[in-house]
């Protein structure tokens, strides 16, 4: 009978442990994030090539001598990107790469750009873009520098306590720089951090579509917190005036079922597979004290 006993404990043992593991949404201390909004998360950091912003189709900077934002964090062995850089007339433009960070580079032209298309094509063993394909940048038409980023609002559709989504309406001046700027974001009191690199703001028609986890730069738990968000320029000294808000962060108590205890939390799932367990185990006890 103790060996039956013992072999019906360990089933049931075996089932709880099973039901600690599950991974079904609810049942277990990690939940998948989900992201309704389809915003754009986090410090991307392409890790070799030009800047999204300044290859995407209609995307322009304004007359001047910063060009495009080039990164090559895994661009072969060159210790700066090489390329040619060339005007409509296929006539070479002088230029210069100045380090922005660690991997980012700002290519500018010895004398100011004019409107117009221009083409990029990598030589030599730096490989900026994808292929050896030259890629388009279009200049358009001097324009001022901006003084503002524009607008945040919040999303009318927003995460479950997994952050927060936000529209970006990009200032008209700012929406010029698009390709070159630079967003971070300052939660409370804790040190501002990147949000959003140079370059690789994704923009349609003058907005943005943003997501701010829950922990980015320090955590948010429940309650107010101040948010501060700046822009800059690659190749401009001008840092932005810094858009100021309020947000209050309201979550349930955080799954406490990691602990494998037996709880009213568990799913109905897993109380059937114990119940089905503990049949099996008195079914086999019986079978026990009718076959002596």
């Amino acid at each position: 009978m103790w060996k039956t006993a013992r072999l019906g404990i360990g089933l049931l043992l075996l089932g709880a442990a099973a039901g600690c593991s599950s991974s079904e949404t609810g049942s277990g201390s990690v939940k998948p994030t989900q992201d309704p909004y389809g915003g754009q998360t986090g410090s991307l950091k392409p890790d070799c090539g030009i800047a999204p912003l300044s290859k995407k189709a209609g995307a322009s900077v304004p007359a001047g001598d910063s060009a495009f934002v080039l990164y090559s964090t895994a661009c072969g062995s060159a210790p700066t990107p090489e390329f040619d850089l060339r005007d409509a007339f296929g006539m070479l433009v002088s230029h210069r790469v100045e380090q922005l960070d660690t991997g980012v580079y700002l290519v500018r032209s010895d004398s100011a750009l004019s409107p117009g298309n221009y083409s990029i094509t990598p030589v030599g063993n730096s490989k900026p873009t994808p292929t050896a394909a030259p890629v388009t940048l279009t200049v358009a038409d001097a324009s001022a520098l901006p003084t503002r980023l524009g607008s945040f609002h919040l999303a009318q559709q927003q995460l479950t306590c997994d952050g927060f989504a936000f529209e970006f309406t990009l200032d008209p001046a700012t929406l010029a720089y698009a390709p070159l700027l630079r967003l971070k974001v300052q939660i409370d009191n804790n040190a501002p951090v990147v949000w959003i690199n140079y370059g690789t703001l994704a923009v349609e028609a003058g907005k943005a579509k943003l997501i701010l986890p829950s922990c980015f730069g320090g955590c948010m738990g429940n309650g107010s917190h101040s948010l501060r968000i700046t822009g800059d320029i690659a190749g401009e000294n001008v840092e932005l005036a810094p858009e100021l808000a309020m947000l209050t962060q309201s979550c349930p108590p955080p799954d406490e079922e990691a602990n494998c205890a037996f709880q009213p939390g568990r799913t109905q799932r897993q109380h059937g597979a114990l119940l089905v367990l503990s049949g099996c185990l008195m079914i086999a006890l019986a079978r026990h004290r009718l076959a002596r």
